[in-house]
């Protein structure tokens, strides 16, 4: 009797130490957020207004594509993986954004260039429209990438990226650049999140359906929109990198030599002068940016932040002071009798007063 009791007891202690394995294989039903913290998109501005589609995990949408999961979101969209597995970025209701990047991305496709270039800026497979209770919500359909410049710095030591990294991934996005303003578009809007690297493989993405549908992504319900709000969940690393790909085209611009003082351009620490004078302004703002880009990644600071800190937010005077205090005086037409050039320190014939007026730094 003592021995079955002894084997019994050795049997259950077995059994009890492999239950968490055992538990790994079987789906757990996903933790539900009841806090009144902001969670993911909840935090936009356009949030409350109903601009967002609501989108479910495993449910289908535009009765084609079945959501697997949450990618991310930004303040205009919400990005999901579907199966087959495509990306499709969903924008924001009647967004004027969503309509001008899908006809970019249908004028880059109608692009015929063998510039080598071509194959390192993002694709669209296809696009369409949503309605829902009257408005028009942008789908945007592309082939799966992998993490972001991003997602990578963060891997790194104060974010500070390895000299030979970022001259791999600069001389990848100059030719990205190159076609795209041989073909007449100016990006205006280049980051460290919108340069991805290409999958070099499928794995990343059958990791993402296995882990969501065993260990679905926490969610918020909001019932008085209604609306649920999936936590992001980001694909797995791979051990090597396919080439950098630059996308997100929401804010380019094409068809122009010049653009007229149009300011809703370019992250703010990145504007370039003439884009923040409001004055005429090129492709050559693309080239401005990166170079503040390449600086953030090498030193993990940004070149310019244009922060006044009595305010306590970006002004566009402090940030050309900052521009000159690193470069030195600018053309002295380039601020006369603007009132920006006032702002800054300039007087009517585009002289600086006072005269140590950059001390202040």
């Amino acid at each position: 009797m003592a021995d079955r009791t002894t084997r019994l007891k050795t049997c259950g202690l077995q059994l009890a130490s492999k239950i968490p394995i055992i538990c790994r294989f079987f789906p757990r039903p996903p933790r539900i957020i009841t806090s009144d913290s902001a969670f993911e998109e909840e935090g936009s501005k356009y949030f409350r207004e109903k601009r967002f589609y609501p989108v479910h995990i495993g449910g289908l949408l535009n009765d084609r594509y079945r959501v697997v999961g949450k990618l991310g979101f930004g303040a205009n969209s919400t990005i999901w993986l579907y199966k087959p597995y495509v990306v499709v970025k969903v924008g924001r209701q009647n967004s004027v954004q969503g309509s001008r990047e899908a006809r970019i991305y249908e004028y880059i496709k109608s692009v015929q260039s063998s510039h080598p270039g071509a194959g390192l800026v993002r694709s669209m497979l296809a696009s369409f429209e949503l309605t829902l209770d009257g408005s028009v919500y942008y789908g945007l359909v592309h082939a799966p990438l992998a993490m972001s410049l991003r997602d990578l710095r963060k891997g790194y030591v104060d974010c500070r990226v390895p000299v030979e990294m970022v001259r791999w991934v600069v001389r990848n996005v100059l030719l990205a650049l190159d076609f795209l303003h041989e073909s007449g578009i100016v990006h205006t809007d280049l980051q460290d999140g919108n340069i991805m690297f290409r999958l070099t493989s499928p794995s990343p993405l059958h990791a993402f359906s296995k882990a969501e549908s065993l260990r679905p992504s926490a969610r918020k319900h909001i019932p008085d929109l209604p609306y649920t709000v999936y936590q992001s969940r980001p694909l797995a690393w791979e051990n090597h990198f396919g080439v950098p790909i630059l996308s997100d085209f929401g804010l380019a611009r094409y068809g122009e030599q010049t653009f007229s003082a149009d300011a809703r351009v370019q992250p703010l620490q990145y504007q370039a002068p003439e884009v923040i004078l409001k004055l005429g302004w090129d492709c050559k703002i693309d080239i401005w940016n990166l170079g503040c880009v390449v600086y953030n990644l090498l030193s993990g600071e940004l070149l310019f932040r244009g922060v006044d800190d009595a305010l306590g937010c970006w002004m566009a005077a402090r940030h050309l002071r900052e521009v000159i205090e690193v470069l030195g005086m600018p053309p002295r037409d380039l601020f006369a009798g603007k009132v920006m050039g006032r702002a800054v320190g300039f007087d009517e014939r585009g002289a600086l007063y006072p005269p140590p007026f950059l001390s202040f730094l």
